[in-house]
């Protein structure tokens, strides 16, 4: 699975033909959790509060280049890399 972004000990990554709903999956120590694109919701998984909300406005924020990596890795593209949250 390509790593996307990382940010604040957060990896953000995407799979290769996934299926479903646009989304992508982050990882935070020993918690992970998948992500809506289109919302920035977490929809499956779990990941402390604060970093949850970090990563919702980390995609509201770069929902754009998302959509296009989905795009990519659904037709098996080399993936962006995207900028993370700076301090």
């Amino acid at each position: 699975m390509p790593l996307i972004s990382r940010f604040f000990g957060i990896s953000i990554k995407m799979y290769f033909n996934d299926h479903g709903l646009p989304h992508f999956h982050a990882q935070y120590q020993d918690f992970s959790g998948v992500f809506s694109i289109n919302s920035g919701r977490l929809v499956l998984g779990g990941l402390p509060l604060d970093i949850v909300e970090v990563v919702t406005k980390w995609a509201m924020n770069n929902k754009p280049v998302l959509m296009e990596n989905w795009k990519r890795a659904r037709s098996n593209q080399q993936l962006l890399w995207v900028e993370g949250v700076s301090k």
